[in-house]
């Protein structure tokens, strides 16, 4: 498939990863993967001839910012409740996590999905083919902080059908220092524990770092955020690479095209599709007319059963 061939690139590769993931968490569910795969035609059929094939299209967007810091993160995060017999979480899953921070903003999103980007944007001026094999990443979220405006974040999410943009104020956090220290990717850290956003954090900053920043939202601490995990054990993020950037590296937003919407309806929405993702694909979705059957042929209108909700953000 060559790039200038067909201007719904981005959203085939994009529809392409969800469908990906679907696969993954849904292994006894085949007629939702199947709604996928017609999602995904339809939705590259609808686009056909209206999409400009630009930087925003593949992911890229605008220039908002120069990189001068890059932190690597290891994500780790519980999907849902399922245990083998030796008690460990099968759902749990693992992803690097990119945190870009320039002058102004700084940009919190999947490692692969930046790679995966950069080489099509490398390819496409180059004039070179580009597949989609690999890995791509499995979050498609983006947060934002300081932008659009200083002391908000934007928060992006790429989520079934839709594209969602929430500006949010940034909230300011509670830390409560401790006296415990650990050595985290060659830095002295502190700890601090904090209630936020629904869970209790514990975070391990470094003040030789003295960035304002950190995973996700988390942030407010005198030294970059390098590590940080919640009581219950869903989610954690471990810094295991940081650079000093070369001030010539974009921070791209794309987030101009995206349904702006506030937290609470989209907490709505993602409820409302983990309740039944088949329904809200047939009733819900923006992009397609769809029909879904089981392995049977037998139309179906409704999941058989409902997808875990474990958001970070309770």
């Amino acid at each position: 498939m060559r790039l200038h061939q067909l201007n719904t690139l981005p959203l085939y590769s994009e529809y392409r990863q969800t469908a990906k993931n679907i696969i993954k968490h849904h292994d006894n569910e085949k007629a939702l993967f199947i709604a996928w795969l017609a999602l995904v035609r339809a939705c590259m059929l609808q686009a056909q001839g209206v999409n400009v094939f630009d930087e925003s299209s593949i992911g890229m967007g605008d220039s908002i910012d120069q990189e001068k810091y890059q932190v690597i993160y290891d994500l780790s995060y519980v999907y849902g409740n399922h245990h083998n017999k030796q008690g460990t979480n099968t759902n749990r899953i693992t992803e690097q996590m990119l945190l870009q921070i320039g002058n102004l903003y700084s940009a919190f999103y999947s490692y692969p999905i930046f790679q995966r980007d950069s080489l099509i944007y490398s390819n496409m001026k180059k004039g070179i083919e580009s597949n989609f094999s690999g890995n791509s990443g499995t979050i498609n979220w983006k947060l934002y902080k300081n932008y659009p405006q200083q002391g908000k974040t934007a928060y992006l999410d790429f989520f079934a059908a839709d594209r969602y943009l929430c500006v949010e104020p940034i909230e300011n956090i509670d830390w409560q220092p401790t006296d415990s220290t650990d050595t985290i990717c060659g830095y002295p850290c502190h700890q601090a524990v904090a209630a936020f956003k629904g869970r209790t954090w514990t975070a391990w900053y470094a003040e030789d770092i003295p960035l304002d920043n950190g995973p996700w939202k988390l942030g407010g601490l005198p030294g970059l955020i390098l590590k940080a995990y919640d009581k219950d054990g869903d989610y954690s993020f471990t810094a295991i690479a940081m650079k000093k950037g070369n001030a010539t590296t974009p921070i791209y937003y794309k987030g101009k095209t995206f349904e702006p919407i506030d937290r609470k309806q989209l907490t709505t929405i993602y409820k409302k599709y983990c309740a039944d993702p088949i329904g809200y694909l047939l009733q819900d979705s923006k992009y397609a007319n769809i029909t879904i059957k089981d392995g049977k042929g037998n139309r179906l209108l409704h999941s058989k059963q409902a997808e875990p909700f474990n958001p970070i953000e309770r």
